[in-house]
């Protein structure tokens, strides 16, 4: 059975207030729709960039066009992990992370930016096929993750909320800077 665009937004107390931003970034429509297409969104935004544009930096301490693929792509692998734990009924609290000390150790700057593209786009796939065609039940199981509880349908919505979030920052701030 589909599952209503409506269905899958998460309610307050679903969700640690400090998600708000991600869904606030999101437009109305099916988040699965979403989803689906935010890959080639993010590859038709950078995918002509050159070498030096890829490395642009909008302001002193501020990550890298690659480093930001790179942060997208590492967060949507741990949200979906989330997701399977909590969609598998494992109640184990699930650690945070420090995106920051993860993106200073990745590497990306060194990586071809087309491959960091392809990578987001294949993690991006493999959490869609997880998570689509669920039964509606179990988007509305919970789990705890950097000491909050949340469901699966609010896990769905940060992976787009997240996503969507990132590209406009690299629209205004690095793609502008780039004029």
């Amino acid at each position: 059975m589909a599952i209503s665009p409506e269905y899958l937004r998460p309610q307050p107390g679903e969700y640690p207030p400090y998600y708000e931003t991600y869904f606030s970034a999101l437009p109305d429509g099916d988040l699965f729709e979403i989803l689906g297409e935010q890959a080639r969104v993010l590859r038709d935004l950078l995918g002509e960039l050159d070498g030096g544009e890829q490395l642009y930096r909008y302001a002193d301490g501020k990550w890298s066009v690659k480093e930001v693929v790179g942060h997208m792509m590492d967060t949507e692998r741990i949200f979906a992990y989330r997701a399977l734990r909590i969609l598998r009924g494992d109640a184990t609290p699930l650690a945070g992370f420090e995106q920051d000390e993860y993106v200073a150790i990745a590497g990306f700057d060194d990586r071809l930016l087309d491959s960091l593209l392809d990578e987001f786009d294949a993690v991006r796939k493999a959490s869609l096929l997880m998570l689509q065609g669920r039964p509606r039940e179990e988007y509305f199981r919970e789990g705890i993750a950097s000491g909050h509880r949340l469901t699966v349908r609010a896990l769905v919505t940060v992976l787009a909320g997240h996503a969507e979030h990132h590209i406009k920052i690299l629209r205004d701030r690095y793609l502008r800077g780039l004029d």
